[in-house]
Formats: C-alpha cells, sequence, structure tokens
C-alpha cells in the first residue's frame, strides 16, 4: 500500500529493530516520507521516531493499521455495519456473501461471520489481496494513543501549557475524525485528552502526520490481524511490486488462488493455495 502522512502503522513482515516500537501491536504514525522513495519516518506512540524501510533493498519492516487518519477515502461501497456511505481507509469484501463489504474498523472488531475470507480493496483502481479466515489467523492486541492511555506533550506539541506544563500527564478519552469545511476528512486522527488541571483539548494523532503527545502507559485498541494488513511500499511499487498486485494488469488467476501479500515470495504477484482456499460455494 502507497505510504502517506498520518498512517497509522504497525511492524511488518521484515521486521529487525526489536521494541523500537514499544512491542508487537504497538502503534505509531507516518511521520515523514523520505526524498527519492524507499523509506518513512515512524512517529511511535511510546515516543521514538526513527526510520523504516518500505522498498528499500526489497524490505518492507511496516504493515498499515489504519488508512483513514491520511485523508484518503473509498466511497464506492457502504459498510453493511456502520452504514458509512464514503469510508477513510480500505474496504474489505466477503468472498462468502454477494456485495458484502465492511470498513476496516467492523472488519477488525469481528463483525460478519469470522469463518469467511474476505479480499481487501487498497483502493477503486482494483488493488486488492484475499486473506484467510479470521477465525483461523493470528490475533495480536493494538495497544497506543487509544482509550485509557496516559498520556504526557509530544514531538510536535504547540499548544503552551494546556497541560499544565512539562512532564504534567493525562488521560485520552476519545478517539476522533478530523473533518474539513469542504467536506473532506481525516477519520481517527486526532484524540481527546483531559489533563490534570481540568483542560479538555483535542490533539492531533497523525493528522497531517503530526502527533502531538505520546504515551507512557498505553490504551487498548482492540485487536488486529498482522497477516490480513497491507505491507507498507512506496509508490512506484504500488504498481509493479511483488508485495500486491493490481487484478487489471494480471491475468485472471486460476480457483483457488489468492493475491500475493508477501514480499519475495514469487515473482508474479500470485500464491496459490489450494487446500485452503479453494473458492466457496
Amino acid at each position: 500500500m502507497e505510504a502517506a502522512l498520518g498512517q497509522r502503522v504497525v511492524r511488518g513482515p521484515d521486521w529487525e529493530w526489536g521494541d523500537q516500537d514499544g512491542g508487537e501491536g504497538f502503534v505509531g504514525t507516518v511521520a515523514g516520507l523520505e526524498e527519492g522513495g524507499g523509506g518513512v519516518i515512524v512517529q511511535w506512540d511510546m515516543g521514538q521516531r526513527c526510520r523504516y524501510r518500505c522498498g528499500r533493498d526489497n524490505k518492507f519492516d511496516l504493515r498499515v493499521l489504519d488508512d483513514g487518519p491520511s485523508g484518503r477515502s473509498y466511497s464506492k461501497h457502504r459498510c453493511h455495519v456502520c452504514r458509512k456511505k464514503r469510508v477513510y481507509g480500505v474496504m474489505w469484501r466477503c468472498l462468502h456473501c454477494p456485495e458484502y463489504y465492511l470498513c476496516s474498523v467492523c472488519y477488525l472488531a469481528n463483525h460478519h461471520c469470522s469463518l469467511h475470507r474476505f479480499t481487501c480493496l487498497l483502493d477503486r483502481d482494483g488493488m486488492q489481496f484475499r486473506v484467510l479466515a479470521r477465525a483461523d489467523s493470528r490475533r495480536i492486541p493494538v495497544s497506543g494513543l487509544f482509550y485509557g492511555a496516559e498520556v504526557v506533550r509530544g514531538t510536535d506539541w504547540r499548544w503552551n501549557d494546556q497541560d499544565g506544563g512539562v512532564g504534567r500527564t493525562g488521560k485520552v478519552v476519545e478517539v476522533l475524525d478530523w473533518s474539513n469545511e469542504g467536506g473532506s476528512g481525516y477519520e481517527r486522527s486526532v484524540v481527546l485528552v483531559t489533563w490534570e488541571n481540568g483542560n479538555k483539548k483535542k490533539y492531533r494523532a497523525g493528522h497531517r502526520g503530526k502527533v502531538d503527545v505520546r504515551c507512557i502507559a498505553p490504551g487498548s485498541g482492540g485487536f488486529y490481524y498482522p497477516e490480513h494488513l497491507p505491507v507498507l511500499c512506496e509508490s512506484n511499487l504500488q504498481k509493479k511490486g511483488p508485495c500486491e498486485t493490481s487484478l487489471a494488469s494480471c491475468s485472471e488467476p486460476a480457483p483457488g488462488t489468492i493475491i500475493c501479500i508477501f514480499p519475495n515470495c514469487c515473482p508474479t504477484g500470485w500464491l496459490a493455495l489450494p487446500r485452503i482456499l479453494e473458492r466457496p460455494a
């Protein structure tokens, strides 16, 4: 998936950096795109700020947990659970139920039958891949700037002493959307914080790649399925890289195949798994 400022990310298939992120399941924000491509800067919710590979040397350190904060929308289909018509981030289509779609929030919250397999729709141009059923997949808790997190001012803080001063703590009480007057939005890119001094204010947590606060104790953001998430790629790999493949540019796969979501495993972008992923009746 093409890198963009504000995306919320977790460690990916080529991760080899220990617990820079705070541990598996901890979340960070894409805060910078390297000139020339191949890498990004990530501000982790727990405070670390580091560079990571998203195509350089054919390595992919990150996966995209939530594309909503980047402001990119997928409005072709409506989520069948939350009923949102304009969905920010990717969509998920059930392979068993005709025209049944979920947004990422509802998909990761285990709505619909967890025994059903889904296709992840990355954009309106046909970029997509199939995944195993959630019931058969590894599930990991999400931690970071979510409800209940204890926070202090962070790297991008510019709000004087709203927090009561350096070192004062607050609690995240809600994750919110940032909407512009023109109607475009940056979903789940802001947190509402209550400070010790009684102030209750909104702060950036991904909006345009900025993060105003950092965790000293993480909150819980639910769960995710690591192998279901798209890897983070630079833009020129989006169309031709082995990590994801456009259906428009490929021959139709045979029954019992899925689009490969792992880099380096096959040159065509297709991975045959006939015993596991037989075509649903």
